[in-house]
């Protein structure tokens, strides 16, 4: 039971059974395995055993230069216990992991231990570094004022938030990570499981579980045709594929794990860059607006045909948020476009403010401003689509969702079951 708790990440019920084992029977086999993981994951657990005379010393005595030896090997047996005991240990990484995960609003989550605190957290193929709340962790002593930020970043909510980098262990089933750096975010917000948890493995991802293999552990898989080759951008750590729609490529961004749409837009221009149509229906309507994101969203079936590989969709859940938070790399960024982004939040927040007032023409004459905004934008991402690629539509869970697949990173392809 104790083992079943610790493949679970359930690191807290684990540890006492493991002191229930030790304290039953600390000579037998399992008292010793217990013993060591307690060593090595409870900071309060003393072995007796470690601490007891040896058996030698017990002996009568025969002379004083067998005494003075004994003494000297168990005053060194126990330093070397002492130190093997302080040793910081290295990563658990199995073979083959299997663990399960709900299927929520917010994506697929799954049962995560960090400094033996356990959380739920999605696994999202497009963040490049684990992240966690500092409420989750119980680093509640970190504050902007006494701790500055390291730096910013895009959360799970697709909002911007500072966050400190420290080095914490984290556990997802029989996988362990020992202080691996992390990214511990200032808001309470759903952890995110990034690309550097999951470097070292394959990951499938089936109806109600994820898989993570090792790489290179299965050998002999032979490979039946279905699949998609990706392109890895490395200084943003994003995968790259190409959507097929309606008989025309174009590249998107994986997106998978926390439950966004089919298709994910920054705005209706981009979205008819790529050849999908907004319904007339959809267009007469208001979007509905979201006050947090100062944005208009808009969500609409499409009938278009999308083919990735061998996968072909002809009824998709598309998304046009116009206010999607993205990160992008400001040294890259020439000064145009760093005044054109500028000018595009003062836009968006001034239209905050006119819808409250109820300024229609106000309104109006921001709505043009933007639209001229996401025409450039739109040309920008038409001469080279992959200059930016943070810019690219996110092609999310709903896309994939019917099928298995399994993210290839060494031959950096997407195998796909469609059994």
């Amino acid at each position: 039971a104790a083992q079943c708790y610790q493949n679970m990440g359930r690191m807290d019920r684990a540890l006492l059974l493991y002191r229930r084992v030790f304290a039953l029977s600390p000579d037998s086999q399992m008292g010793d395995y217990a013993a060591k993981v307690l060593t090595r994951f409870d900071k309060t657990f003393k072995n007796p055993k470690a601490q007891a005379p040896s058996k030698t010393e017990k002996v009568s005595k025969e002379s004083s230069q067998t005494k003075a030896v004994k003494a000297g090997e168990s005053k060194t047996a126990d330093k070397e216990d002492k130190i093997a005991a302080e040793a910081p240990a290295g990563d658990i990484l199995p073979n083959v992991a299997r663990v399960n995960c709900e299927v929520k609003e917010d994506g697929r989550e799954i049962l995560a231990t960090i400094n033996s605190r356990a959380l739920r957290m999605v696994l999202d193929t497009t963040t490049p570094v684990t992240q966690a709340s500092k409420f989750d962790v119980n680093l509640l002593s970190l504050t902007k004022e006494t701790h500055g930020y390291d730096g910013t970043t895009t959360c799970s909510d697709r909002k911007k938030h500072g966050f400190w980098l420290r080095k914490l262990t984290i556990q997802v089933g029989p996988i362990i990570r020992e202080k691996m750096p992390m990214q511990v975010i200032d808001a309470r917000i759903l952890g995110s499981l990034g690309q550097d948890f999951y470097k070292d493995f394959d990951l499938t991802r089936d109806d109600k579980s994820f898989i993570f293999t090792k790489k290179g552990f299965y050998t002999n898989i032979v490979s039946t045709g279905n699949f998609v080759p990706f392109e890895y951008i490395p200084e943003q750590r994003m995968i790259i594929v190409y959507l097929e729609i309606n008989g025309k490529k174009k590249p998107v961004r994986l997106g998978t794990g926390k439950g966004d749409p089919a298709l994910l837009f920054k705005s209706a221009s981009q979205c008819r860059l790529y050849g999908v149509a907004i319904p007339k229906t959809e267009k007469e309507q208001e979007f509905n607006q979201d006050q947090s994101m100062r944005s208009n969203k808009l969500e609409f079936e499409s009938r278009e045909i999308f083919k990735l590989g061998p996968l072909e969709r002809r009824s998709l859940r598309i998304s046009v948020d116009p206010g999607w938070v993205y990160d992008h790399p400001s040294r890259n960024m020439s000064e145009e476009e760093q005044l054109r982004e500028r000018k595009e939040r003062e836009l968006r927040i001034a239209m905050g403010m006119a819808v409250r007032k109820g300024d229609t023409k106000r309104q109006e004459q921001i709505t043009k401003e933007l639209e001229e905004i996401d025409q450039k934008r739109s040309s920008l991402a038409k001469d080279d689509e992959l200059k930016h690629p943070e810019l690219l539509p996110v092609l999310g869970d709903d896309f994939l969702a019917p099928h298995r697949y399994t993210i290839d990173m060494e031959k950096q392809v997407i195998h796909f079951s469609l059994q």
